[in-house]
């Protein structure tokens, strides 16, 4: 145990002093060091007061509101650069829109003054001169102005370019009939536009196989009625010359064999019509199995009752797609 007392204070400092000494001079007097220390005065330790002092209610409350207030003010601020970076976001999006949709109405509406792009032809005759990257050329002609626009002009040769221009410069030497255009223009103005009425397939079918066989049919009569009157010429002519009955009856069973031919071409077979078509390769389309007949309407197959496809458009110069055909072949 230890003592904390003052006379424990003051034997301690009367040792440290006396000790102090000895080790300096060895004449030391022990009774002048204790009354020394006797006069010295020995305060008791000093507790400090605590630095933190206790707020009152007024104060914490205050602390309080300046924390809400300024906290206000943080949340509003990021707040308001939010929806400013959101509104700037917005009228971006909005800008962007509109400069896409005026350049999508501008396309469209050059679109609607081109004509159909069409490939670049030979005008010496041979295979259709190609681009750079193997595939064949297109180009377009300006309604109005008769500009060439050239489709994806980076994949032309020099040869192609020359092609084109001979092309165009056959194109102008031609005069254009202006009275057969006035003509035209006035005929659609006169008349007004009927609304298109949709036919379904199977009325297209029929109306197509009707005009297959009248036409047919029209032919096979005309034949008929020439060799109708080639035979009656014969069977006179022979009646005059006096000729043995014998020729007169084989003049008669020529007109019955006539007669037969033209029963027979009105229930042709399929095989008999299927001979009118060749095998066909359309180039939109080449995975389809194709029939072109004689007046170059290609069909879904060399049947009498076949659906039309596509035909050749001399003025286009390219086949174009049959009437009725846009909705399965396009």
């Amino acid at each position: 145990m230890y003592r904390i007392d003052e006379d424990a204070i003051r034997s301690g400092y009367v040792d440290v002093i006396t000790g102090y000494l000895k080790s300096v001079s060895s004449d030391v007097d022990m009774k002048s060091v204790a009354d020394f220390v006797a006069t010295m005065d020995i305060a008791g330790p000093v507790s400090k007061p605590s630095a933190k002092r206790k707020r009152s209610p007024e104060e914490i409350e205050e602390a309080a509101r300046v924390k809400r207030e300024k906290k206000e003010v943080r949340d509003a601020e990021r707040l308001a650069k939010k929806e400013a970076k959101a509104a700037e976001k917005a009228a971006a999006k909005e800008a962007k829109a509109a400069e896409k949709a005026a350049a999508k109405a501008a396309k469209e509406a050059a679109k609607g003054e081109w004509l159909t792009a069409k490939r670049l032809k030979n005008p010496d005759g041979g295979d259709d001169p190609k681009g750079k990257s193997g595939s064949f050329l297109r180009y377009q002609i300006h309604r109005t102005s008769g500009e060439v626009m050239k489709k994806n002009e980076a994949n032309w040769t020099d040869e192609a370019n020359a092609m084109l221009e001979k092309i165009m410069s056959a194109k102008k030497t031609k005069k254009p009939d202006m009275m057969k255009a006035v003509k035209a223009v006035a005929k659609k103005q006169a008349s007004p536009k009927k609304s298109a009425v949709k036919k379904s397939s199977e009325d297209k079918k029929a109306e197509k196989m009707a005009l297959v066989k009248a036409a047919k049919a029209a032919k096979a009569a005309k034949a008929a009625k020439a060799a109708k009157a080639e035979a009656a010429k014969a069977v006179e002519a022979a009646k005059a010359a006096e000729a043995a009955p014998e020729m007169e009856e084989s003049l008669q069973l020529e007109c019955e064999e006539i007669d037969s031919l033209e029963s027979l071409l009105d229930n042709a077979s399929d095989n008999e019509f299927e001979g009118a078509r060749k095998p066909f390769t359309w180039p939109k389309h080449p995975e389809m199995e194709l029939y072109e007949d004689s007046d170059k309407w290609v069909w879904d197959s060399a049947d009498e009752d076949a659906n039309p496809v596509c035909y050749y458009d001399e003025d286009e110069e390219e086949y174009i797609v049959a009437p009725g055909a846009e909705d399965m072949y396009n």
